[in-house]
């Protein structure tokens, strides 16, 4: 069996391809493509994006196989999402500037992006700003409703392109929750938070989270990366590519 890494010049791409690669194996099939053979059933890895040689400009597109690359081929949710687990990944570390501003170079990026004024709350703004990136990689529309209320995401969604995981649903099956999802709370009197699911092990999920801090707040000062536990706590669900 010959195994197959995929190498990124990015340090947070390479630690999203290295964690796909201890849950499963990717082989050379006798013609010559690369399939994915194995998962392991207790996590849920992503598709590690295809890449052209350093310095190349093929995008991931161009790089996967041909059976992949035909462009009458729709994008699968799968790669899509993995898209979307980079670009979080490749915002931690950002922060306010200054702290407790709800401003700073990406932080306004994120707002403005959902159509929002800077200096306001951004969680939601980071989520919609991970999928639009991800959706350019393949030049297909924000699957997401532009907004950056968590209430509103949750409600506006299409149905034709996302599907709402339902918090009792993902309790009783937390298998359903993938990287590249994201979740949604609802903390009342308008008030939300969000982020996105970055892996999963049994039903604990590691997440990336805008406008949040060390605790998990969602009125922090940057993006950080949180361990949670799939329960109630998600009280609005999560939303899903199709």
């Amino acid at each position: 069996m010959i195994i197959k890494a995929i190498g990124t010049g990015n340090l947070s791409e390479a630690m999203v391809n290295l964690r796909f690669l201890v849950a499963a194996e990717l082989i050379e099939d006798p013609n010559g493509k690369i399939v994915l053979a194995t998962n392991n059933p207790d996590t849920t890895p992503v598709l590690p994006r295809p890449v052209g040689p350093p310095g190349s400009s093929a995008s991931p597109l161009q790089s996967l196989p041909p059976n992949l690359a035909s462009k009458s081929q729709a994008i699968t949710p799968n790669l899509l999402e993995h898209q979307v687990v980079l670009a979080a990944a490749s915002q931690v570390g950002v922060r306010e500037d200054p702290l407790g501003s709800n401003r700073g170079p990406m932080v306004d990026e994120y707002l403005k992006s959902a159509g929002l004024h800077v200096g306001t709350g951004w969680s939601v703004a980071f989520v919609y700003w991970c999928f639009d990136q991800a959706s350019k990689k393949y030049s297909t529309g924000n699957p997401l409703p532009r907004t950056a209320s968590a209430n509103a995401m949750v409600t506006n969604f299409d149905p034709s392109r996302i599907r709402l995981i339902t918090p009792e649903s993902a309790i009783n099956d937390p298998s359903q929750i993938l990287p590249g999802m994201a979740f949604f709370l609802d903390f009342g009197g308008g008030m939300g938070h969000a982020g996105i699911v970055e892996s999963r092990s049994g039903d604990s999920i590691t997440t990336i989270e805008g406008n949040s801090n060390d605790d998990g707040s969602r009125q922090g000062v940057g993006v950080f990366r949180k361990t949670r536990k799939i329960d109630k706590f998600f009280s609005l669900g999560f939303l899903a590519p199709l």
